[in-house]
């Protein structure tokens, strides 16, 4: 036999060739892997040093808004207490005369405290709600709203803020009950203090780093009380609402929002920076690292090059050996080679060709075996719409023989089945009414198994059928108490499904309860459940119990936001609780 004429093809059986491709392959994945770990973690360090100086800034900020509020609420508080004050307003307090001269005493203790503070711009002085000083004055009520009032009573003496009023928008308001030291603090009347709202100013003049950066100081009702600029040319009004790192709505930039909120009074403040304002240097270390990757491949490759060559010239020198034989099978090789390697693997191909033909049968064998796995894996390889059809002939075909009981137990597993494996779209929600059939389906197939042993009941209130939710939600909790609860007890067992609406804090919500009559949990076994559930696994590790209970609190959190989670109570002898509360209506972002 003639030697194998020069095909670029063949060159890639190469020992050189596979050598050269084996080396890139390593060298890519080396390179990349490193390149990648080294970028991530740089724009990681990147990203949470400037998390941390936008959150420094915003507790400066914050500070700086407390240290002007609590200046005022010194000064309105001293005014409260001094005497003179105290005396007129005990005087009105048990019906006694006050003169006009009295009152205007008061004026030089009101124009200190304005001389004290810039921010002050006036101070109003009521005997409960008629003006005290200055005289001139219309009633509280025309001045300040009345749930501002209430407010100033109930709290009973803190000071109230409020944001800009209708009538003077450059100015803030702010008031306080004044207790009366000699009525059991009893209150006697109000301090009004008008505040220049430019003492926020120091947003737009001390806070202008980093570029871009928008921020905000909002009230208790969240109306905007200062801006350090127009956020007509920013995205700020459409990012999301949570701390954090969050796209903005109609479009794809991501921002860094940091929330702080005052001390002194229920203001708030929000800080919102365009991440690429943060990230600028980025670029550069992305092309400079893109350059050293291209660099080291060039040079891996030069390398690669020279090592080759060196391990495979001896190799093709004994390959032309092998293939000068005219036989059809290879002879041995009785020529010694001044390289120990290549004399070693010499030996070796003689050995080889003594055990030629055993080796040959033995190939042929499991090549055969290997062709009937083949064959065999693409017959398991059935079509679920076959699958479907067969059901459902193996139904009527029941039903035909007038076996109730094992149709309806073939129906409810097709049924299963499908629900399993259909999909709905991209977040693969169903409604409620969907879900509560297929727990229904399910119920019934394991009550064909355990028989007396189980019993069930699914009520649902009618208003909530049409609610939509992620598939297969409540099936895992089901299964679960069948599971851990039913099965290893002794007589009967019931599991019951409630759904019901009810009315929380942030809006109302559907509540979904599945309760058993199992064995129970110890109150050790039921902490470490719930241990589990509030902590991700570790990506190693794969936990034989619990994993439907912990993929059921992961999956509603990603929908419903971090606040969602599983309630479980247990008594042992008694059964287990799972209780689950969704928001209505709402979708975590």
């Amino acid at each position: 036999m003639g030697r194998f004429p020069y095909s670029p093809v063949l060159t890639l059986h190469r020992t050189r060739t596979q050598i050269f491709i084996s080396f890139l392959v390593v060298m890519g994945v080396v390179l990349l892997v490193s390149g990648q770990y080294l970028y991530r973690n740089v724009s990681q360090l990147i990203l949470s040093n400037a998390e941390a100086q936008v959150g420094e800034t915003a507790d400066q900020i914050s500070a700086r808004l407390d240290a002007v509020l609590s200046e005022v609420d010194t000064l309105t508080l001293q005014l409260a207490m001094d005497p003179r004050v105290q005396g007129m307003l005990h005087k009105i307090y048990r019906n006694q005369a006050v003169s006009v001269d009295d009152r205007l005493s008061l004026r030089p203790i009101t124009e200190n405290l304005m001389a004290f503070s810039w921010a002050i711009e006036g101070v109003e002085i009521y005997a409960d709600r008629s003006p005290l000083y200055p005289l001139d004055l219309p009633r509280l009520h025309n001045r300040v709203d009345e749930d501002t009032i209430r407010i100033a009573d109930e709290r009973g003496g803190p000071l109230v803020w409020r944001g800009p009023i209708r009538r003077n928008p450059d100015q803030l308001l702010a008031i306080r009950q004044v207790p009366l030291e000699d009525e059991k603090l009893k209150g006697g009347g109000y301090i009004v203090a008008w505040v220049r709202s430019s003492i926020l100013d120091f947003i737009r003049t001390e806070f202008s780093s980093p570029t871009g950066m928008l921020v905000r100081v909002y009230d208790e009702n969240g109306t905007i009380l200062a801006e350090s600029h127009s956020a007509a040319e920013t995205a700020g009004d459409q990012a999301a609402g949570a701390t954090g790192w969050d796209l903005a709505a109609g479009n794809e930039e991501a921002y860094l929002k940091i929330d702080r909120r005052s001390s002194v009074t229920n203001w708030s403040i929000s800080i919102l920076v365009p991440k690429h304002n943060l990230t600028g240097g980025l670029e550069l270390f992305r092309r400079a690292l893109v350059w050293s990757l291209l660099v080291g491949t060039a040079v891996s490759l030069l390398l690669m090059g020279v090592v080759s060559g060196m391990i495979t010239r001896p190799i093709r020198r004994l390959r032309r050996i092998m293939h000068a034989t005219v036989s059809p099978l290879p002879k041995p090789n009785d020529e010694t080679y001044f390289n120990f390697e290549i004399n070693e693997l010499n030996r070796a191909y003689n050995k080889l060709v003594a055990q030629l033909h055993h080796l040959v049968d033995t190939v042929y064998e499991k090549e055969r075996l290997r062709n009937i796995a083949e064959i065999r894996m693409l017959q398991a390889q059935i079509n679920p719409h076959f699958l479907f059809n067969t059901l459902d002939s193996l139904y009527w075909n029941l039903v035909a023989r007038g076996e109730e009981e094992s149709a309806a137990m073939v129906s409810a597993f097709s049924k299963l089945f499908r629900y399993s494996i259909q999909s709905t779209g991209e977040d693969d929600g169903v409604t409620l009414a969907d879900e509560i059939e297929h727990i229904r389906q399910y119920l019934t197939v394991m009550q064909y198994r355990l028989r007396n042993r189980l019993s069930w009941d699914c009520r649902t209130d009618p208003d909530c059928l049409r609610m939509s939710l992620p598939r297969l939600l409540i099936q895992p909790i089901v299964e679960n108490a069948i599971s851990h609860g039913i099965e290893p007890k002794m007589g009967d067992g019931r599991v019951s499904v409630t759904v019901r609406k009810a009315s929380g804090e942030d809006g109302p919500l559907l509540v979904i309860v599945v309760k058993d009559n199992g064995t129970g949990m110890p109150p050790e076994k039921l902490q470490a459940l719930r241990s589990r559930l509030d902590h991700p696994l570790p990506a190693a590790e794969t936990p034989t119990r619990g994993i439907g209970l912990w993929n059921v609190q992961q999956r509603i959190r990603l929908f419903y936001g971090r606040d969602c989670r599983l309630e479980i109570e247990s008594v042992p002898g008694e059964g287990t609780t799972v209780v689950m509360k969704l928001p209505e209506g709402r979708v975590a972002p």
